[in-house]
Order: C-alpha cells, then structure tokens, then sequence
C-alpha cells in the first residue's frame, strides 16, 4: 500500500480485516476512486463482447437443426 495516496490507504487499510474475511484474494487496483468502476466496466464489455460472438458462432448449428443440448455434452 505504499503507492496510494493517504486518502484511500486508512479506509482500505481499516477494510481489509473484512475483505479477507469474504475473499480469499483482494487486489487493490488503482489508488483513485472511479478508476476500479472504469475496470470493471471495460471487463464487462469484453464479456459482452465474447458472449455475443459464442451465440453468433452457435447460430448457424441452430439454423441447422441441431439440438443445443447436443453443444454441452
């Protein structure tokens, strides 16, 4: 925590016994607040991104007449 500045170390720093306590890893990823919300939309976006490329991929087998049950097994 040497790198954040002292507004954000003593509430992460008093937080921290309950983060452990509810996750195994915490990571600290920025030390300005609204970045982490920025990350965590950009992740988001990959994911939506990734998930609508898995259903157009998954398209054309449905087209076909393949069950989707015959995908997952």
């Amino acid at each position: 925590m040497a790198m954040m500045t002292a507004g954000v170390a003593q509430p992460v720093a008093r937080l921290h016994p309950l983060f452990d306590r509810r996750s195994q890893q915490v990571f600290l990823l920025v030390d300005k607040p609204g970045l982490s919300q920025v990350t965590k939309l950009s992740n988001n976006l990959v994911l939506a991104a990734n998930m609508v490329a898995a259903f157009e991929a998954l398209s054309p087998g449905a087209k076909a007449g393949l069950d989707s049950i015959s995908w997952w097994s």
